[in-house]
């Protein structure tokens, strides 16, 4: 034995084990359950049957239909059609494809839901029905042009519905594609509660079609309210990667956060008809102009209220964040890059329906934009102002810009034209605008700060706006350096109270989690320098510092 070993003492500490909370995108709030919820656990003796413990193993030889919920040795064939309120089953290998649509009922409740659980390897070739009550499914391979519907079927009241892990692949068919998760209740049977996370859905029609074949990613109806979609992907297919509610009827408070849609047919994002939608730290790109969509990452239509774009990330689009009718929109902490003039672009110099554009809007009441980052598009923002409604445009930086590859139209930070009193009111401070600094502002071009400040824009303490070089780092997104002259000379705006109020949530933090606080200045745009102290540890969901739990001392 070594001296150290033999004289020295030892401390023996007990560390308790450290768990990391879901962690959901900024300004959505909680859901029933927490989406990465343990699924349970399997009987460890599953020779032989167990009450409502479902074993589904169609490629085993020794399966039956003749079965209750089958055993490892002697599995079921088929997936069951009702399952009793704590039922568990597990789907084993495939492919299933005895009829084109299954309807799974579900009785489960609040304390004991139903699960169907895919083990690995699963493979599903059948269109899913989900309805009743707290069903959960988790990690199915489906494929073969066929998605899952969770709607109300024979009238039975359907709500508390999650989908997550679940991998559904089109074939990229015109023909045969479908939706991929669809979500909607029926007149008397509202639809509450729906949550999809963490899907990967690919290849739900065909996304290079001239045609127009609205086969979306995740999609919503009528009479449904609380959905969650969360930390999904979804690319390549026929229509969006969500659309929600066109046509809908009392369909509200959507939530879409942290998710990956990119190279769709149509949009990653349109919203109908639905109200209070939470749209948080998603990233977007890749979006072109098709038969019957203009190629906006994001869009909005039919009269919405209470739209919210907040964080997130959107680039490589012929226009980033568009409406074109709505009531009360939000967009706030935004980076949008990288927006491109449409090849049949045939608009004139100053109009309002410029492709290219980092946010636009018409027919519109009341937007608000504030923090947001927008570089390397032709226009930075383009509202045609309607009466009897505002618009706030503050602690922007707009930078970079350039004129249309193929009209030549010409750069606006800013266009701002429409009804004149709503033009006159409207609030423009405290934007950095670089590279160039020029707005066309109720029917005249501002270049300079000095003209833009006589107007009444830009005025607070004297002139609130900068044109100076925002100077990026090159860090591969567009956070600030230290010499930043944005930093410090930002405002916040007043409807982050009301989005408190209204969800109980805050959306202070920045579109990378730093948290902007009262008592400090803001920066401006998308991006707070975090050299200013602005963050706050919790937000990251760092480990708790160990637990001490016991020291043994030996001598």
């Amino acid at each position: 034995m070594s001296r150290l070993l033999k004289y020295g003492t030892y401390c023996i500490l007990t560390l308790s084990t450290t768990s990391f909370a879901f962690e959901y995108p900024t300004g959505i709030p909680a859901a029933w359950i927490v989406p990465d919820v343990a699924a349970p656990t399997p009987p460890s003796d599953w020779s032989s049957e167990v009450t409502n413990m479902y074993y589904i193993d169609a490629s085993n030889e020794n399966c039956s239909l003749k079965l209750t919920y089958g055993s490892e040795s002697e599995p079921l064939c088929r997936l069951p059609s009702s399952m009793a309120a704590g039922s568990y089953v597990e789907v084993h290998g495939g492919p299933y494809e005895y009829t084109s649509t299954i309807y799974l009922k579900s009785e489960g409740t609040e304390s004991e839901p139903v699960w169907i659980v895919g083990a690995e390897g699963n493979s599903i070739k059948m269109s899913l029905v989900l309805y009743g009550t707290y069903l959960y499914v988790d990690n199915l391979n489906i494929s073969g042009d066929k998605g899952i519907s969770v709607r109300p079927y024979r009238d039975l009241q359907t709500d508390h519905i999650m989908v997550r892990n679940t991998v559904i692949t089109g074939t990229g068919s015109l023909e045969s594609g479908a939706t991929g998760i669809a979500a909607g209740g029926s007149n008397g049977l509202q639809l509450e509660g729906f949550i999809a996370y963490n899907n990967t859905i690919s290849y739900m029609g065909d996304s290079e079609s001239e045609t127009e074949n609205d086969r979306h990613a995740l999609q919503t109806g009528s009479y449904i309210n609380n959905v969650w979609h969360l930390y999904n992907t979804t690319h390549h297919n026929g229509g969006d990667g969500v659309q929600y509610s066109h046509g809908g009827v009392d369909a509200h408070h959507f939530y879409y956060g942290g998710n990956t849609s990119y190279s769709e047919r149509e949009n990653c994002v349109d919203i109908k008809q639905a109200d209070d939608v939470i749209i948080s730290g998603n990233t977007c790109y890749d979006i072109e102009t098709s038969s019957s969509s203009p190629g906006e990452c994001m869009v909005v239509h039919y009269d919405p209220s209470r739209i919210w774009f907040i964080n997130n990330d959107i680039s490589e689009c012929i226009t980033g964040i568009k409406s074109t009718g709505a009531f009360d929109v939000y967009i706030t902490g935004n980076n949008i890059h990288g927006m491109k003039e449409s090849t049949n672009e045939t608009h004139g110099d100053i109009s309002s329906y410029q492709t290219g554009v980092g946010i636009t809007a018409y027919n519109t009441g009341n937007v608000y934009i504030s923090n947001n980052t927008i570089t390397d598009a032709i226009r930075g923002i383009a509202y045609e102002a309607v009466s009897g409604y505002e618009a706030d445009i503050t602690s922007n930086i707009i930078a970079n810009l350039h004129d249309g590859a193929y009209t030549g139209n010409s750069q606006y930070a800013i266009m701002l034209k429409g009804d004149d009193t709503t033009v006159d009111n409207s609030d423009i401070e405290n934007n950095l605008f670089y590279n160039p600094l020029r707005l066309y502002i109720d029917g005249k071009t501002y270049t300079d700060l000095t003209s833009l400040v006589s107007s009444g824009k830009c005025d607070d303490n004297g002139g609130s706006c900068l044109n100076a070089d925002p100077s990026f780092l090159d860090d591969g997104n567009y956070s600030l350096s230290s010499s930043s002259a944005a930093i410090d000379k930002g405002t916040k705006a007043s409807f982050y109270a009301l989005y408190e109020t209204l969800y109980g949530e805050s959306i202070t933090s920045d579109i990378l989690g730093y948290i902007r606080t009262d008592t400090t200045i803001w920066d401006i745009g998308a991006y707070e320098n975090s050299a200013g102290g602005q963050t706050e540890p919790s937000l990251y969901n760092l480990p708790d510092a160990p637990e001490i739990l016991s020291i043994d001392i030996t001598n």
